[in-house]
């Protein structure tokens, strides 16, 4: 058997030819240990330089020794399996901006914050109707309100969440 170094992470498969009883380098394999897919490491126990893993619907860990494992995968790709999203609006301005459009919110094309001037370091927020009629709110400084609205970038109502907690 070749030598190999388990890592955290790794997903194991084990050998189909294992006996019930029988040590595999210091550790005892039982029936109620196999499984027919691989399984994460969650953790290595390094007296018995052996990988534990987690079975079955008894949520159960087990050590499993290198003599053991038939296969080794080690994930090189990574994918996102949640990212937390943030909002790009606040609940305060949620609510301001949805009550100042709730009549004609269905005629509304897009929402832009425009830098007024730098000097000043102001800013407005551009509302863009269906034709051609707009409306520009007050100024305001910068990084006080709608922080995380980008300048000149065009949202939509969904994308600043008013569409749905206004509909």
């Amino acid at each position: 058997m070749k030598d190999f170094e388990l890592k955290v992470g790794d997903l194991v498969k084990l050998r189909d030819d294992l006996i019930n009883g029988k040590k595999y380098d210091g550790i005892y394999f039982y029936d109620f240990m196999k499984f027919n897919d691989f399984k994460q490491v969650e953790r290595l126990n390094e007296f018995y330089n052996s990988a534990v893993v987690r079975i079955g619907c008894l949520d159960k860990t087990i050590g499993l020794s290198k003599e053991m494992i038939a296969e080794v995968k080690r994930p090189t790709k990574y994918e996102t399996i949640y990212k937390r999203e943030e909002s790009i609006l606040d609940d305060k301005e949620k609510e301001y901006l949805g009550n100042l459009i709730r009549p004609f919110r269905d005629k509304v094309k897009y929402i832009v914050k425009i830098r007024y001037s730098r000097i000043n370091n102001t800013a407005y927020i551009f509302i863009k109707i269906n034709n051609d009629d707009y409306i520009n709110l007050p100024y305001f400084k910068e990084n006080t309100m709608y922080k995380n609205m980008k300048i000149n970038k065009e949202y939509t109502l969904e994308e600043l969440g008013l569409w749905i907690r206004f509909f």
